[in-house]
């Protein structure tokens, strides 16, 4: 059962001001509205037709923000079974099915075996994942982010924990660079884009 505090809104696109219920997992975290307003204020008119992927599907907020705003098609990886069953619920409330896929299982053995493109890939890891702030989870997940690009693509990453834009195009040397980043609050947060 969702509680009724487990909602967070869409800022923006077709479904602008509709409420998203994520599942009652106290590990769930959405990115705050004020950093998603950031990030698509960056990408602003470059979703139209374009291909995302949520590894870390969580409550699916990101994708949904993306397919709000003419996305084509948004891919979710939620390792939690529960999870999945929620996100395919409320997924179905917004979407025709051809416009998603959900798959079960885990972020880094989805990306290493996946031979999809994508245009967009949200990287958003748990912040206690790997080490402090999920910044150890991000280092494994960047570089297979950056192999699942299509041309001109880029990966939007986001910690708990500090980072700078040269530590993260270490993370996947020679294929991404720093485009912006910015924080709120104690979220960090970047957009990188195919080099």
């Amino acid at each position: 059962m969702v509680k009724r505090n487990n909602q967070v809104r869409i800022i923006g696109g077709n479904w602008r001001s509709r409420k998203v219920a994520f599942a009652a997992n106290p590990a769930l975290r959405p990115t705050p509205d004020r950093v998603r307003e950031t990030l698509f204020n960056w990408l602003q008119g470059a979703l139209a037709g374009r291909r995302t992927l949520e590894p870390y599907g969580g409550s699916g907020v990101l994708s949904l923000e993306a397919l709000s705003r003419g996305a084509a098609h948004a891919t979710l990886v939620e390792r939690h079974p529960a999870t999945v069953r929620h996100l395919s619920a409320e997924f179905a409330r917004f979407a025709e099915a051809s416009r998603y896929a959900m798959v079960q299982g885990e972020a880094l053995d989805y990306m290493a075996a996946s031979q999809a493109r994508f245009d967009l890939v949200f990287l958003d890891p748990p912040f206690d994942a790997g080490s402090a702030g999920g910044a150890g989870e991000l280092a494994r997940a960047l570089p297979a982010a950056a192999r699942l690009l299509a041309p001109g693509g880029c990966v939007y990453a986001e910690s708990g924990q500090a980072f700078d834009g040269q530590a993260l195009e270490a993370m996947a040397p020679g294929s991404l660079r720093l485009d912006r980043q910015g924080k709120a609050g104690g979220v960090h947060f970047a957009l990188m884009q195919q080099a």
